[in-house]
């Protein structure tokens, strides 16, 4: 699912390591971001699976 690059780009500020980007830079990362929803305890990686997906929890 897509999310509105500007509420990820608030989100985004808010994070350690992203609040140091670049106002500019961060809207265009925020624009690649697809926002998933998960259900409280489910499963979203296991060890070894490969690395293709960042994963920023809210």
């Amino acid at each position: 699912m897509k999310s509105d690059p500007v509420s990820v780009v608030d989100f985004l500020s808010t994070v350690k390591g992203f609040n140091a980007i670049e106002p500019g830079e961060l809207e265009a990362l925020a624009g690649q971001i697809e926002v998933g929803v998960f259900e409280p305890g489910k499963r979203i990686i296991r060890r070894g699976d490969p690395g293709d997906k960042m994963y920023v929890i809210q």
